[in-house]
């Protein structure tokens, strides 16, 4: 069985809530040795109904399958968290631009200790400038390509 818990904000609607649901809802109609966790930072109703468990993000610390964070903030928060097997950061928007006054350092840090993920070829470009890595391409929240 793989285990793959995804963290977002809240699951009230935006465009990458809706996209992981729709993408999770439908992998498990399809694939029945995956289970999928949903872990969140603030509590909303999900914009559609998820068919999974949907959790508090400080579940993660005893979560022992892959997480992905879809931001640097929830990322560096799980950072030395024991639980999960692998560690993966989902580069959905260019949060590091709105770094609320937190140094290069911070950032820095994150995009190093975790598998880099991004939404497509110019955020890959962008971020493997910057931070020096190399970052794969999954255009469409694939949870499955995570795995």
């Amino acid at each position: 069985m793989h285990k793959i818990g995804i963290i977002v904000d809240s699951f009230s609607a935006s465009q990458l809530t809706y996209t992981f649901l729709k993408q999770a809802n439908s992998l498990l109609e399809r694939r029945s040795d995956i289970a999928i966790y949903g872990f969140f930072e603030n509590l909303n109703k999900p914009v559609t109904n998820p068919n999974f468990a949907l959790m508090n993000l400080t579940e993660v610390y005893g979560f022992d399958g892959i997480v992905v964070a879809t931001n640097c903030l929830q990322a560096y928060q799980i950072l030395n968290y024991p639980g999960p097997k692998r560690k993966l950061l989902y580069a959905y928007d260019v949060d590091w631009k709105r770094n609320n006054g937190l140094p290069a350092e911070f950032f820095l840090e994150t995009f190093k200790s975790f598998e880099i993920w991004t939404r497509g070829e110019d955020y890959k470009r962008l971020i493997d400038s910057l931070f020096n890595v190399d970052s794969k391409v999954n255009e469409t929240f694939d949870v499955e390509k995570f795995l």
